[in-house]
């Protein structure tokens, strides 16, 4: 009897062992998903205040946009007509800048001419 009671000890010892070991893994790999989980949960915490943010600003530039190109103060023919104005004004611009500079060099071109050089070739070529 008393052996029979001792292996059934024995028994019973090496089962609670085995289960504790078990638990005690188990424990440790739900403290392990539970960390995981709360890091995930505090990235995407993290991510929706910055994506509410962006949202936030992109609601406020619309309707700081909603007046001027929606409702719009000007027609398409005045911005065309405004436009058309600027080009113009932009090519006589142009044109100035690129007389005055034309002017400024018809203005220096005798200064540049090289009558000694003339000389200097003339007796290279009779030296040959």
């Amino acid at each position: 009897q008393e052996a029979s009671d001792q292996a059934a000890y024995d028994e019973d010892m090496k089962a609670c062992k085995i289960e504790k070991a078990r638990r005690t893994k188990e424990t440790e790999m739900k403290t392990q998903e539970r960390k995981r989980v709360l890091q995930q949960k505090a990235d995407m915490e993290k991510e929706h205040k910055r994506v509410s943010g962006e949202h936030e600003a992109t609601v406020q530039y619309l309707k700081d946009l909603q007046p001027a190109c929606v409702e719009g103060s000007s027609s398409y023919e005045a911005r065309k007509e405004a436009r058309a104005q600027e080009i113009e004004a932009l090519g006589q611009a142009q044109d100035l800048l690129q007389n005055a500079f034309e002017e400024k060099a018809a203005e220096k071109a005798p200064a540049f001419v090289q009558l000694r050089q003339r000389h200097h070739l003339r007796g290279v070529i009779a030296a040959f």
